[in-house]
């Protein structure tokens, strides 16, 4: 289903560095895990003090590959670029096994209409069983946005409908713009 697409790889580490933010030392994210780099959850046997940005980016596309293969091995329903890529910044964050027990991935293989499965992603705004946090909430809709969007929408135009909910005046202008030249 998906093959080496490397413009996919490459807009999926894009969506995830933005949300997951880098950091080269470990540190304990929201759920309590200990992390580095751009959301990479370390096993507890792990000793890392510090990684380099590079290394952090080397990880990511393995990641990214783990969760690309989840989508290949579990979807049965053809999907479009925007709808991998929100799957997979998916995948990452919430990991292989919850994304292999979801509802979500239920209804998409059911072939549930992309507004029901969109809404799955809001499900999974929360840490720790109980604790909703805004990050999550803002990703699991920045996420479903993208699972909606048609592939002729470029990535960076819902990346900035996305993340603006005031746009100041130049944004708007810009937004118009493209949605313009994409009906030309």
């Amino acid at each position: 289903m998906l093959g080496p697409n490397a413009h996919i790889r490459a807009q999926c580490a894009e969506f995830i560095k933005k949300e997951e933010g880098l950091r080269l030392k470990p540190y304990i994210c929201p759920g309590g895990m200990k992390t580095v780099g751009y959301g990479h959850v370390l096993a507890a046997t792990d000793s890392v003090k510090e990684i380099s940005e590079e290394a952090a980016y080397f990880i990511l596309k393995d990641d990214i590959g783990i969760a690309l293969d989840a989508i290949d091995t579990h979807v049965q329903v053809n999907l479009n670029d925007n709808q991998i890529i929100a799957l997979c910044s998916f995948i990452f964050n919430v990991g292989v096994t919850n994304f292999k027990k979801s509802t979500l991935l239920k209804k998409l293989n059911a072939g549930a209409c992309p507004r029901e499965i969109a809404t799955e992603f809001h499900r999974w705004n929360k840490t720790k069983g109980s604790v909703v946090l805004t990050g999550l909430v803002n990703r699991r809709r920045k996420e479903a946005e993208l699972f909606l969007t048609p592939v002729s929408v470029p990535i960076k135009t819902i990346m900035i409908k996305a993340e603006a909910k005031k746009k100041p005046w130049f944004l708007e202008l810009l937004v118009r713009f493209l949605d313009l030249r994409k009906k030309a």
